[in-house]
């Protein structure tokens, strides 16, 4: 035993009930003549607890230049983007220079001018949070996420944080407690999610403040598990960038199944991208997930793009892309759900690739589509593992508070939780209880999958996909959907990105022009897409064919059929 019993406090209220309780729940009984040991050993154990519960929390640093935040006030409804704003505050900039560390205090000018928004299960130290559901009540973080205190050591001015989907479990918009989220091409139409607010404000470059006067939101940080930041920034005609499985630190971002956790940027251009990526990516000490990452700043994301573009279009009429070799994945065009349109599309972005002096062929990767399947064995047994309160096995910050909000469960929060979400419980539930074994396979397959798409990476740079399947569709009618349609209305929405979690390649989204609805029945047009995924730490590649294509084509004037 680690701890040795000794005298027990004289108000040490364990009985030999409680060791029957507890054995019960195990599914057993205890033999009579161990009740009195196992009694004493319990007394013992509970007066550990009870001592361990009054030891002070312990949080990681936050910017020692750091203030507390300014203005703050819970977002309200835009005539255009619906609910976006979760809180709207002020932090940062900051005015003075200290000295870096690894979870990064050091005020420098990358983000210098910039306004960010944070995705609602980001912790800023003091701003209420939600994660997009009412099914449980809010909390207010004690700490920063260590990407909050990198951006403000860059420079970055947080300007707010924004509504995410119901407990971040929904790629629609119309899932938060608060209300919908639209398309800012559309009013009406999906945002994407679950990093939907993000999305909206980031996408539509103008919201207004409470005096009606517009604010402009630059960057946007999502988080991603299954395509969370890549299909709204599709949706929206931004830039998403999915890295490597833990080059940017989770630290203080709430968790939905640590293996698929990711965060990142989501921003109007490759350019920008490139900035934020430089500010928050590398190792922080907290985050276990950062077992192969960088140490902060040591890749200049940013200047080596700006370097490396200077010397490819020079002499001029260089082709930027001679020499990168580029797949198109016949099993994601081949997937179900996808539209004729976005398959011309992808048609259409490997010639403009390859006018850039990029080779694109075709290559079969039959993974692609188990990878799919071993997600949702993954997922779905974790993700009801962590939200029933067992969120354990792991060497990381885990932020005090959180947890309480949602243990114990109650029917009434049960029934505040969207069909989706409620649906992916039952789920998890009964495959923990029928197939107790499925969950280690499947992550033992997810290996193997991983290694046969590094395979392909010996032979070709980048692969080239759709991110979602069609153009963001029309909302659904909160009040009158059934569960069945609220659900189905998101089928086949993330076939093609959730590998890349499983896997953890890096995967952007990169905006490429626009077409109507796939029902063709208005006059909207919408954003098209495609994904760019690369080997594991292998965002300088995507990052350059972004930026070589954002150079060379204007996506908003690009109209497909």
């Amino acid at each position: 035993m680690s701890v040795v019993p000794s005298a027990l406090s004289a108000d040490n209220p364990v009985t030999e009930g409680d060791v029957h309780d507890a054995v019960a729940k195990l599914g057993f009984r205890v033999r009579d003549d161990e009740v009195d040991a196992f009694r004493t050993l319990l007394a013992a154990a509970h007066d550990t607890f009870e001592e361990l519960s009054k030891l002070e929390e312990y949080h990681p640093p936050s910017h020692p230049e750091r203030s507390p935040c300014e203005n703050v006030r819970p977002g309200t409804v835009d005539n255009d983007l619906g609910s976006p704003w979760a809180y709207r505050f002020k932090l940062g900039p900051l005015t003075s220079t200290t000295t870096p560390s690894s979870t990064g205090t050091k005020c420098g000018s990358l983000l210098a001018g910039k306004t960010i928004v944070l995705k609602d299960n980001i912790c800023v130290a003091g701003i209420p949070q939600s994660n997009g559901t009412n099914a449980t009540p809010s909390w207010i973080p004690q700490m920063d996420a260590t990407v909050v205190t990198r951006i403000l050591g860059a420079g970055g001015r947080i300007v707010g944080t924004a509504t995410c989907e119901a407990l971040s479990c929904a790629t629609v918009s119309n899932t938060a407690a608060v209300g919908p989220i639209f398309n800012p091409w559309a009013k009406g139409y999906s945002a994407g999610g679950s990093s939907s607010g993000v999305a909206a404000l980031v996408g539509s470059q103008k919201s207004f403040d409470d005096n009606g006067m517009p604010v402009k939101v630059d960057m946007g940080l999502g988080a991603d598990q299954r395509g969370s930041i890549r299909v709204p920034a599709a949706f929206c005609g931004l830039v998403g960038l999915k890295a490597t499985f833990g080059l940017i630190p989770y630290t203080g971002v709430i968790s939905c199944e640590p293996v698929l956790d990711h965060v990142g940027p989501m921003c109007t251009s490759v350019w920008d991208t490139a900035l934020l990526l430089e500010a928050i990516a590398g190792k922080d000490g907290f985050d276990d997930r950062q077992m192969n990452a960088h140490e902060l700043g040591e890749i200049k994301y940013s200047s080596n793009l700006r370097e490396w573009y200077r010397k490819v279009v020079n002499p001029p009429g260089s082709k930027p892309l001679a020499g990168m070799r580029l797949a198109v994945i016949t099993e994601a065009i081949d997937a179900p759900f996808v539209d004729e349109t976005i398959k011309r599309e992808v048609a259409d972005v490997s010639k403009q690739l390859e006018s850039l002096g990029a080779s694109v062929t075709e290559v079969s990767i039959p993974c692609h589509i188990t990878a799919r399947s071993l997600w949702m064995g993954v997922c779905r047994q974790s993700l009801t593992s962590v939200a029933l309160g067992n969120p354990h096995g792991r060497r990381c910050y885990y932020p005090p508070g959180f947890q309480a909000t949602i243990i114990p469960w109650t029917q009434d929060k049960w029934d505040n939780l969207p069909p989706g979400m409620r649906n992916e419980f039952i789920n998890g539930v009964y495959e923990r209880e029928k197939y107790p074994n499925l969950y280690q396979k499947c992550m033992n397959l997810t290996l193997k999958v991983t290694q046969e798409y590094e395979k392909v990476f010996k032979d070709v740079d980048a692969l080239v996909l759709p991110s979602v399947p069609w153009t963001a569709p029309k909302l659904f009618d909160r009040e009158t959907a059934t569960s069945m349609d609220q659900i189905s209305s998101t089928f086949g929405q993330t076939l093609n990105t959730m590998q890349f979690n499983l896997t953890g390649h890096p995967a952007m989204s990169i905006p490429t022009g626009l077409a109507k609805d796939k029902t063709k029945s208005s006059d909207h047009l919408l954003p098209l897409s495609v994904q760019l995924v690369a080997r594991l730490h292998g965002e300088e590649t995507l990052l350059r064919i972004g930026y070589a294509y954002e150079k060379a084509f204007d996506w908003k004037s690009r109209f497909c059929e």
